[in-house]
């Protein structure tokens, strides 16, 4: 059972790394936190709400960001280029019905993958089921000379 967001806190005291100094910083989060919103992808204007992407951040920082990321049966995540080195384990969803492209490879993948896209290379998501939605984390690891 879920502890009640009210009473949760969410900061610590840690070191700042770059400057040596204690500061609060967000560390944890309950699931009821996080907010899962559409994704709005370019030309696909005509696809049914249902079958968009849904994505939602845990933690944004200057060096990383994390959350989830849904596809309802027959979602795609559009083909787009990665900007930061971006980690996904695949947390559910049906037998070999998520089909990674990265680049011109592509993946069939399954509860309990995981894949990675290096910075500056083109993927696509699809959710190939018809249905079960495909669950998945990410975090996104930001290159420090951007």
């Amino acid at each position: 059972v879920e502890e009640d967001a009210k009473d949760f806190k969410t900061k610590a005291w840690v070191r700042d790394y770059e400057n040596g100094v204690e500061a609060q910083m967000t560390v944890a989060k309950l699931g009821s936190m996080i907010s899962m919103d559409h994704l709005i992808q370019q030309g696909m204007s005509d696809v049914p709400k249902a079958q968009l992407p849904l994505a939602g951040k845990w933690f944004e920082t200057l060096q990383f960001s994390s959350g989830q990321l849904i596809l309802p049966p027959k979602a795609v995540k559009a083909r787009e280029v990665s900007v930061s080195t971006e980690i996904f384990f695949v947390i559910g969803g049906a037998s070999k019905s998520l089909q990674v492209t990265v680049e011109k490879s592509v993946f069939l993948l399954s509860k309990g993958s995981t894949f990675f896209v290096p910075p500056d290379n083109e993927y696509e998501l699809k959710n190939l089921s018809t249905e079960k939605p495909a669950r998945l984390l990410f975090c996104l690891v930001r290159d420090q000379r951007q």
